[in-house]
């Protein structure tokens, strides 16, 4: 039996952390509201998938805890729940890349943002 958060954990690697990073990024820059215009990430740890799920409950996956750095100085630490949607799920069960996955940086509808208490939540398409 394959293991399937190996497929997971190669579809949420570093490289598509880095690029989460800077999309979110660009999401902020882009709202009219100066409050969030000028936030910014500077980090998206790797989930630890074998911590938070086992191969059968992969299946059933309704999001993905990780920690970030995001604020105005981009050092404040969040926790950060990624929310995916079949798609994502789908590319996820083949190890495949996720870039496809990332909302419209120009739309915030993708984004809940908690600074009181240092969360976000974020809604792949």
């Amino acid at each position: 039996m394959i293991d399937l958060r190996a497929n997971v954990l190669e579809a949420f690697n570093t490289d598509f952390c880095a690029r989460l990073e800077y999309h979110l990024t660009k999401t902020f820059g882009s709202v009219n509201d100066n409050k969030l215009k000028y936030i910014w990430c500077d980090g998206i740890e790797v989930p630890s998938i074998y911590e938070q799920f086992t191969s059968e409950s992969i299946l059933d996956m309704k999001s993905i805890s990780t920690m970030c750095w995001l604020g105005f100085s981009g050092q404040d630490r969040y926790q950060m729940t990624i929310k995916p949607s079949p798609c994502t799920k789908r590319k996820c069960f083949e190890g495949k890349d996720l870039e496809d996955c990332l909302p419209d940086s120009s739309s915030f509808k993708w984004v809940v943002l908690d600074m009181e208490n240092f969360t976000v939540q974020l809604q792949l398409k």
